[in-house]
């Protein structure tokens, strides 16, 4: 791979930025040597309460030189639909139709064909994960792939699957940089895996780059997904290189200690709105990886502009995951979750001691059947939508959400007044 010319990159990334920061209606103020909103946008963020969330994100870093969780925000109620049944939670993601973008992690305590196909037909997709035989994860594609499809209703609501063109529940298929992974994602591709995802915590790498570039070559009509990043350079270099979707995120995960561990990462918010800035002027999509543990972090996400979450300790907490009957003790009505460079798994992958573990195991709730839950998130999606206010011409969706609601800072005692509870 060529020499990067990391000085030309940093200022074609600027320049995006400042477009974007532009177009938010800020002004340079040349006195001051920053950028201020424009009379008219603080105008209508003192009548509406808010700012729009890339407003919110470009002021924090001007003004505070700060970057935003999803704590750190709370949405602001707006003229609401007549119901949030008329809200569509769905996405278009690399041209294939999602009626809920949900994407079950790869995670090996979370996703294999069962929790896939369920995942499927709830309108999402599942990630089958890497840690495992070829021949295990391609005999779970065709697994997924050969289910007959059929629509799943739940107390009267009847939800949409996720199919592909000629009728078949929608995959995907995770492989990491080591060992066989041409080998792995040849056989999936001939499997007819709908996307293949290239995973590994570190994304922003020349290995990474290079991966990425000689995959993109092999199998140019495949979905190619990569990452995990979290910076607007390394969704530059993702886009150029000609992904089809990224995987962002850095240490959020509830089975995650990367920041802890390397003292890594970018809070959620104004990293995953960075990425988004940058991949959508190269027709790139992005997808959020982790942190994710209530419909309201769903919306918080989707405002950002992702088109797509990944979660894996919500969904493993349910039924249909992964060796759920292995790990679930019926005493404590507890499941055991572990992440994927978790010293467990590290174990399994026959990684040495002194390897640094980059996540836990950990015991969570038991969340009960997984497509219950699954319509619970859509639920309050809709409801996320609705509040929003976001309605105008009669739409109402998750793009118009990222492109409309509005949004502000709250305090601790902000963020604990929403989630206080009596007893606890």
């Amino acid at each position: 791979m060529e020499k990067i010319d990391h000085k030309k990159i940093d200022k074609e990334v600027f320049g995006i930025i400042s477009e974007d920061i532009k177009k938010h209606e800020f002004i340079w103020k040349e006195d001051l040597n920053k950028w201020i909103l424009s009379e008219q946008a603080r105008i209508e963020a003192a009548a509406r309460g808010g700012y729009k969330l890339g407003q919110l994100v470009h002021l924090a870093r001007e003004d505070m030189l700060m970057t935003l969780a999803p704590d750190d925000i709370t949405g602001v109620p707006f003229t609401g639909s007549a119901s949030r049944r008329d809200c569509d939670p769905g996405s278009i993601i690399a041209g294939l139709k999602l009626p809920f973008p949900l994407f079950a992690a790869n995670m090996e305590s979370v996703t294999d064909e069962k929790l896939a196909i369920t995942t499927a037909l709830m309108g999402g997709v599942g990630i089958l994960h890497q840690f495992q035989t070829v021949k295990k994860q391609v005999k779970q594609i065709r697994a997924v792939k050969n289910t007959a499809v059929k629509k799943i209703t739940i107390d009267s609501r009847t939800y949409e699957p996720a199919i592909d063109p000629k009728g078949r529940l929608l995959v995907a298929g995770a492989s990491g940089l080591r060992n066989n992974y041409t080998e792995r994602i040849e056989k999936m591709v001939k499997a007819e895996v709908d996307i293949i995802v290239l995973d590994v915590a570190h994304g922003d790498s020349v290995q990474m780059y290079k991966v990425i570039k000689e995959i993109r070559e092999k199998f140019p009509d495949t979905i190619l997904a990569a990452g995990n990043i979290i910076t607007p350079k390394a969704a530059y270099m993702y886009s150029k290189l000609g992904v089809d979707i990224i995987k962002a995120n850095v240490g959020p995960g509830f089975a995650c200690t990367t920041r802890k561990v390397t003292g890594f990462g970018v809070p959620t918010i104004s990293g995953l709105y960075d990425v988004v800035t940058v991949a959508k002027k190269f027709g790139v999509d992005v997808i959020a990886d982790g942190g994710i543990y209530d419909s309201g972090t769903a919306v918080k996400y989707f405002a950002t502009g992702v088109k797509g979450i990944i979660m894996g300790s919500m969904l493993g907490a349910t039924n249909d995951s992964a060796d759920f009957k292995k790990r679930y003790d019926p005493v404590k009505r507890k499941v055991k979750i572990w992440g994927s460079a978790s010293s467990r798994a590290k174990e399994h992958q026959g990684r040495p001691r002194w390897d640094a573990a980059e996540g836990i195991v950990r015991e969570v709730d038991c969340l009960g059947e997984t497509d219950v839950y699954i319509s619970t998130l859509i639920t309050g999606i809709q409801s996320g939508l609705s509040y929003a206010g976001v309605s105008d011409d009669g739409r109402n969706n998750l793009a118009r959400l990222a492109r409309y609601s509005r949004w502000t800072l709250q305090t601790a005692a902000g963020s604990y007044e929403g989630k206080k509870r009596l007893n606890k």
